[in-house]
């Protein structure tokens, strides 16, 4: 399932997917055991790696440099 795929990734360095696909399970199934194992896994993350927020940052680039318009 996805906690599997968590640690696919992880095994093979990809952190930064494997943290996105470990807060969609929080996100999804909070109430499922799972959950707490992403949890774990998320705090055991590097400070850099586990802060950060691509969506925001993507936003962010969005609005300093809008798309021109057409």
């Amino acid at each position: 399932g996805l906690w599997g795929a968590v640690g696919i990734l992880q095994l093979a360095g990809e952190l930064e997917p494997a943290r996105e696909l470990a807060r969609d399970i929080l996100s999804l199934y909070p109430s499922q055991p799972e959950a707490k194992l992403a949890a774990a896994f998320l705090e055991s993350l590097p400070e850099d790696i586990r802060n950060a927020d691509p969506e925001k940052e993507a936003r962010e680039d969005i609005s300093e440099n809008p798309p021109a318009k057409s």
